[in-house]
């Protein structure tokens, strides 16, 4: 009985959501699914080489992949130990390496001539104290593997808290950081992918592409709604700011009912450096 009672207040509560946030659900859903399914080690192993397979059928010389990194570790194949985040990164190293030797033994090295690296990701949704322990391992993966992590993110849906802003005191104390020890990790962060761009909240001030701007984005995620901030584009365009267009991904959460609607060419025309992006082709094909 109680379980029932459960389930229909969860499908209650589901009836009452947006287009825009039941489709982040079912996003949520399937992110979690596979989770479950790669994350162990023979499998992750396998992941990466199919990745890197299908890059080299689609013609892709180079990819940044954002996996998420909030599960610390993932099981070995004889669940007897755990793999950290240095063994994962080592694993895809060498899988990496792998492929290139043996395209180049092949003559091939043309096909996927400059590899893959990883952009950290960690959720937006997350407490300010996780925050700071996610910095500081993707800070501690930039100085074990230099030439694999080249960024950090912020993701998840932007109709929700928190915004960018929330964790300024953390992510500056992250460029401080980054620059005492000398190395460049840049933020690549999701933003605007939304109608509203208030961060999950009603208030103006909460920005997220605002938020790119004062902590020097080297790139954004979709940045959908940039055309309705006038003095941020010139900013964008000033900075050089490069936006990652997801124009069919925009298009399944609603932002617009076609890519037709689509605010791409008036972004391109404004002289921002854009990039076109499939968004999760695993899922949306």
């Amino acid at each position: 009985m109680l379980f029932a009672k459960f389930f229909l207040f969860r499908a209650a509560e589901f009836f009452f959501l947006t287009d825009f946030d039941r489709i982040w659900a079912r996003f949520n859903q399937a992110t979690r699914c596979f989770k479950g399914l790669l994350n162990y080690e023979s499998l992750y192993r396998w992941y990466i080489q199919e990745a890197i397979n299908s890059m080299i059928k689609d013609k892709v010389m180079y990819a940044e992949l954002r996996p998420m990194l909030m599960d610390k570790t993932i099981p070995s194949d004889d669940g007897d130990s755990q793999l950290d985040h240095f063994a994962q990164m080592r694993l895809i190293s060498e899988e990496l390496e792998k492929k290139q030797i043996q395209l180049k033994e092949a003559g091939q090295l043309h096909k996927f001539p400059f590899g893959f690296k990883i952009i950290y990701c960690t959720p937006r949704s997350i407490p300010k104290e996780w925050m700071q322990r996610e910095i500081q391992d993707c800070i501690k993966l930039k100085l074990q593997f230099p030439d694999l992590i080249c960024g950090f993110d912020l993701v998840g849906a932007e109709d929700r808290p928190n915004h960018i802003g929330y964790y300024r005191d953390e992510l500056l104390a992250m460029v401080t950081t980054c620059k005492t020890l000398k190395i460049h990790l840049p933020f690549m962060f999701h933003a605007g992918e939304t109608l509203l761009d208030t961060g999950g909240s009603k208030n103006p001030r909460n920005s997220n592409l605002y938020e790119c701007v004062l902590l020097n984005a080297k790139r954004v995620g979709h940045g959908f709604s940039l055309l309705k901030h006038p003095v941020l584009v010139e900013e964008f365009k000033k900075r050089q700011i490069c936006i990652e267009l997801c124009p069919t991904s925009n298009e399944l959460l609603h932002l617009c009912r076609n890519v037709k609607e689509h605010p791409y060419p008036e972004i391109l025309a404004q002289g921002i450096p854009c990039t076109v992006n499939a968004d999760n082709p695993s899922l949306f094909r």
